[in-house]
Order: structure tokens, then C-alpha cells, then sequence
């Protein structure tokens, strides 16, 4: 689900001078058709960093760090 990220919500460590953290509202590419997706996706991944206690979340022009991403259809190659 998290692929492509680099960080881990299990023995990662993030950078010191990184204290605060901006998610905002993953953009749906993945042609799922619900339109609930994007915001449901990205109120789990903030629950995770909340959580996880080791960034703060805050808004975009204060972060010391912001997380953007795409959802998108995984497609399987046989």
C-alpha cells in the first residue's frame, strides 16, 4: 500500500532537524471510481504519522517536510 515510500512507521529513523510534517490530500489516479478514496487514504496515512508520534502534523507552509503522493492502480504482470 505505502510502496515507493522510504520511510517506515517500524525502526526508521527520520532525519533531526525534520519535526513537523504536512499531508496533504492524495491525488487519485487510480481509476477505482469511488470518490471517497482519496480522502479516506490519506485520513489512514495521517492517522499512521499521528500515531507513530514522531513528526507533527501541521500545514503546509510551516512543515519542515510534506508528503505528496499519488494513489494508482497496481497492475500485475503474468
Amino acid at each position: 500500500m505505502f510502496g515507493g515510500c522510504t520511510y517506515s512507521f517500524k525502526g526508521g529513523s527520520v532525519p533531526p532537524h525534520l519535526k513537523t510534517i504536512a499531508i496533504p490530500i492524495m491525488e487519485d489516479q487510480s481509476g477505482y471510481g469511488d470518490p471517497a478514496l482519496r480522502d479516506l487514504f490519506t485520513q489512514k496515512l495521517v492517522e499512521r504519522f499521528t500515531n507513530d508520534n514522531t513528526l507533527q502534523l501541521t500545514d503546509r507552509n510551516t512543515a519542515d517536510s510534506i508528503l505528496e503522493g499519488v494513489i494508482r492502480m497496481l497492475r500485475m504482470r503474468l
